[in-house]
């Protein structure tokens, strides 16, 4: 699957990006919300999935979030966020819009993308393995 993470920290943008690859994803990686849209609109019908932070200093992961869900409504959202108000107050809001509170683990990662990415393929739930997937 095709994701787009977008945070403005290199060194959590790599590393959420190895991650993710390790689990077999194509990542299409953004430091702020100008490069998100830039990359969104070259790859839009492949990106499944927006993982991004809060907080970044020229637009706000909600800012991103609602901008894309604008273009695609049924966008899953994964929002991370070290500060317990944040996204309550982001005004995104929908079935396909999670919440994942800093600091987490590769492992608390993992479930949340796995998640959203079930959101996606409900079909199909994420512990059946490869082998039975239709």
């Amino acid at each position: 699957m095709n994701i787009l993470v977008v945070d403005d920290e290199l060194g959590l943008r790599h590393t959420l990006t190895l991650i993710l690859q390790a689990e077999g994803h194509t990542v299409r990686a953004a430091n702020d919300g100008p490069d998100a849209l830039a990359l969104y609109a070259e790859h839009r019908a492949h990106i499944k999935l927006l993982i991004t932070d809060m907080i970044m200093p020229t637009m706000t992961g909600a800012a991103v979030a609602a901008t894309l869900r604008e273009k695609d409504p049924h966008l899953p959202v994964v929002i991370m966020s070290g500060v317990a108000d944040d996204a309550m107050a982001s005004g995104v809001s929908g079935d396909q819009v999670m919440i994942l509170r800093k600091p987490f683990t590769p492992d608390a990662f993992i479930r949340k993308a796995t998640d959203a990415i079930a959101a996606v393929s409900p079909r199909v739930p994420p512990s059946r393995p490869a082998a039975l997937r239709a």
